[in-house]
């Protein structure tokens, strides 16, 4: 075992520059005029003449025998009532659109022309062809195949570009919606030996060996996860071949699955409430590591706008079966010091580096300035008190280092605000408690409320 671990992509060219939006409308862009008024003189007079008993605007992406057929369809599915109907419909259109125009609006390109399938109309089937044999393009096999295997590619992605763009069930939410599920980079491929350690399984059986090495590791806790890592690569390179090889195919197999759901999330394809179901549980990850990024200036900006400082919680439910107090913590960090920033006093200080609260060498005297925090219900004490034994449960099975000093400077905040409370609220004219009041136990720093 190894010891521990101490795309620049070409200018798309748009549909709006002059040169492509000559060659949509079937002109040559090769030819050069003498000078460049006569140029402009000319391309004027050509632009009119395209133009000429056209409506102003947007002339849309189909002209010619595409919008005819479209304009054709048209009633049909317009006079369709019920929703099932309209999808079914749409459906078989689709279907047979890409029968009759494999490359949607496009050409075929020239490189595909030499195994381009050959139509052949029958009677029972309109759109039928005939496909071209490896020997009558006079290319091997294997390069044959590879061009197939090319063309096939090119060709769906090209089908997939042309769909409706559905928006369906979508709301006034769309936008953000959008932007929720809006990510940096396409997912990766996971190496086998990772796929292999997250099926069901094979998960035990590396946990277990894990297990017992570990334990005879002597190397820090934050090593935890490579060290778990390196031990699944280990015992998937000592399966068989075929194994080996069938969760490479899985493996990408579901990465194939997740790309295509993450292209038709970034063309904002379905991005409805409704529809997100279809993409799996990659939308919900990426929506998870966005939420706080987009979700925490609208309840900052719902805040001022109402005067009520508002704040957000959610966790994943039990699994089937699970226990009611299975808790399932992502990114609880960052969503914790959004909330605890957001439901403590705006008189309180941060720390210019990262935003955080720090505690004030000043404190207040005045007890109006913490009935903020006197609050019963979601974002009382006690509410915060739990989120911070639940997070500090979730860093004891996987917390790296730095999670850990981050949930510890949370407990110290924490801390600081009840010992600062205490001092203003604890103690009545009697010395007693008062009610709603809140203490700290130093002997094991636990947290009680009094009701």
């Amino acid at each position: 075992m190894s010891q521990p671990p101490d795309s620049h992509t070409p200018p798309e060219v748009s549909d709006s520059h002059p040169e492509v939006a000559a060659m949509d409308q079937g002109l040559d862009t090769t030819a050069k005029s003498s000078n460049v008024s006569s140029q402009n003189g000319s391309q004027e007079k050509l632009t009119k003449g395209l133009t000429k008993g056209r409506k102003r605007g947007n002339q849309g992406n189909f002209s010619g025998v595409y919008l005819k057929r479209l304009e054709e369809n048209s009633a049909a599915y317009v006079a369709i009532e019920k929703k099932r109907a309209q999808t079914l419909w749409r459906t078989e259109f689709i279907s047979s659109w890409f029968k009759e125009w494999p490359w949607h609006t496009n050409g075929v390109p020239e490189e595909f022309e030499i195994i381009e399938p050959i139509p052949k109309p029958s009677a029972t089937d309109p759109f039928a062809v005939e496909l071209v044999s490896f020997e009558s393009t006079g290319l091997s096999r294997e390069a044959y195949d590879e061009l197939v295997s090319r063309r096939d590619n090119e060709r769906a992605k090209r089908q997939e570009d042309g769909r409706q763009k559905s928006s369906s069930n979508a709301s006034v939410f769309s936008g953000l919606l959008k932007q929720i599920c809006n990510v940096g980079r396409p997912p990766r491929l996971t190496e086998p030996y990772k796929y292999y350690m997250s099926q069901p399984e094979y998960k035990d059986r590396v946990a277990e060996i894990y297990e017992s090495r570990w334990k005879k590791a002597d190397l820090d806790p934050k090593y935890r996860l490579w060290f778990h890592t390196q031990v699944a690569k280990e015992v998937f390179e000592g399966e068989s071949a075929e194994l080996r090889e069938r969760i490479e195919t899985e493996a990408k197999r579901e990465h194939e699955k997740d790309l295509a759901a993450y292209k038709q999330l970034m063309n904002g394809d379905k991005i409805a409430i409704t529809k997100l179901e279809e993409f799996g549980d990659l939308a919900k990850e990426i929506a998870r590591e966005n939420l706080v990024k987009y979700v925490g200036p609208l309840l900052d900006a719902l805040g001022v706008l109402t005067g009520m400082p508002l704040t957000m919680i959610g966790g994943i439910p039990p699994r089937a079966g699970g226990e009611p107090d299975e808790f399932t913590c992502l990114t609880f960090s960052a969503e914790w010091w959004v909330w605890w920033a957001t439901i403590n006093p705006d008189w309180r200080e941060r720390d210019v580096r990262n935003g955080r609260l720090r505690a004030s060498t000043d404190e207040p005297k005045e007890k109006e300035r913490w009935d903020v925090m006197r609050r019963p219900g979601q974002c009382g004490m006690l509410t915060v008190v739990l989120c911070l034994y639940h997070w500090f449960n979730k860093l004891n099975e996987e917390g790296e280092d730095e999670e850990t000093k981050d949930w510890a400077a949370a407990l110290a905040d924490v801390i600081w605000v009840v010992q600062s409370m205490n001092q203003l609220f604890g103690k009545g004219k009697r010395g007693k408690k008062r009610k709603n009041s809140v203490e700290v136990v130093p002997e094991g720093r636990v947290l009680r409320a009094r009701r």
